[in-house]
């Protein structure tokens, strides 16, 4: 017993040097910025995707957080402004004006073909240059937005992190947002899961994975917030057992995991349930080793108690195979504008997938254009 106890006080001093190093590179980072805000010097990395199956091949990964080779230039060698506090969404639903669906219809059209009921682009049209940057994500193909655009078509791990990602400045930043929340990323998801075999031999495993570690003090992903400060985490997770995505709500004043689950018909309860244990007995442990506890009297035994988990009933359910992700983001977005209540029975897949579209696409180019990088509160990953 003494032998573990020195063990779990050597990991905790350990996870504390590793805190403090992270906030010096945070204040590092905030030093670069100049008066006019430009973008850092240091390129920043992006974690590679464990599960190469569930990668877009549309997708470049870039070292630098604006997407582009040379940090803080534009590729004709020009410093960029940057913008603080803006998202591609908006508060409200996501219904983007006539004009902006007409802009991206446009540019979306060209080049588009049928071949045997199979869409695709041709070759002058299909690659994206100059690249579009979302955060650390460069798109390159429009085949990435083919597979947005087309109802039935499984969002892969990037269409789902791009959007979570402006969900959550949408909820920094979002003028008359009252819900007090952040998300996570799917780097977040398949860290736990690919863990959980190894925590469950041995709890103190989870110690030593500091990027894991960083997720609830509000570090590793860009406008991440320390979940000591808001009230509720919204995770989009991709189930191992089904590759079938759902929305998971982790209620932090009422420690229970909320579970919105699209094809409740195909995709039943004990093995959404499965697929959620790792969340349940692993958060706990995340809360308690980045100090969350702390100053809250709450015993070590009762603070570590797995997260009850609830399905969310009577949702609006998807119809066909592939629509899920769309779902996700439609349950997050209900729950952010705090319309739960007022969501219709059935969406119009076609219509949500073409306004999302046309959200990012007029976002990002309207930087191309006007020669703008935006902000992305960033914080360092490679600790």
């Amino acid at each position: 017993m003494k032998e573990l106890e020195e063990k779990v006080q050597s990991n905790e001093k350990k996870i504390l040097e590793w805190m403090v190093n992270v906030e010096s590179k945070v204040n590092d980072l905030q030093k670069l910025k100049t008066d006019d805000e430009v973008t850092p010097d240091a390129p920043l990395k992006r974690q590679k995707k464990p599960a190469a199956l569930l990668q877009s091949p549309w997708v470049n990964q870039y070292d630098s957080v604006v997407g582009t080779s040379t940090v803080g230039t534009s590729t004709v060698g020009t410093t960029k402004r940057v913008l603080k506090g803006t998202s591609a969404f908006k508060v409200g639903l996501f219904s983007p004006c006539g004009s902006d669906v007409e802009a991206f219809e446009s540019w979306y059209k060209q080049g588009l073909v049928t071949k045997k009921k199979v869409k695709h682009f041709n070759e002058d049209n299909i690659t994206i240059s100059p690249c579009f940057y979302f955060s650390d994500i460069a798109i390159s193909s429009k085949m990435w937005w083919l597979e947005l655009v087309t109802t039935n078509e499984a969002l892969d791990d990037t269409q789902m992190d791009v959007c979570f990602y402006y969900l959550r400045k949408l909820l920094r930043y979002g003028p008359g947002i009252k819900i007090n929340a952040t998300t996570t990323d799917f780097a977040f998801d398949s860290q736990v899961r690919g863990l959980y075999d190894d925590f469950s031999k041995d709890p103190l495993v989870l110690v030593k994975q500091t990027s894991l570690l960083s997720y609830p003090i509000g570090l590793y992903m860009p406008c991440n917030t320390s979940w000591r400060e808001v009230d509720h985490v919204l995770m989009p997770l991709r189930m191992y057992n089904s590759a079938h995505w759902i929305l998971c709500h982790f209620d932090i004043k009422e420690m229970c995991l909320n579970i919105y689950n699209s094809y409740t018909k195909i995709v039943k309860e004990p093995v959404v349930l499965e697929a959620v244990r790792p969340f349940s007995i692993m958060i706990p442990y995340l809360l308690f080793h980045t100090g969350f506890f702390e100053g809250k009297n709450i015993p070590e035994q009762e603070a570590l108690k797995p997260l009850v988990v609830k399905m969310v009933p009577k949702l609006p359910q998807q119809k066909n195979d592939g629509d899920c992700g769309i779902y996700v983001i439609k349950y997050a977005e209900y729950f952010i504008n705090e319309m739960l209540k007022e969501m219709p029975k059935i969406f119009n897949i076609a219509q949500v997938r073409k306004h999302l579209a046309t959200q990012l696409y007029v976002y990002t180019k309207r930087k191309q254009v006007e020669n703008y990088d935006t902000d992305n509160d960033w914080v360092p990953k490679d600790v």
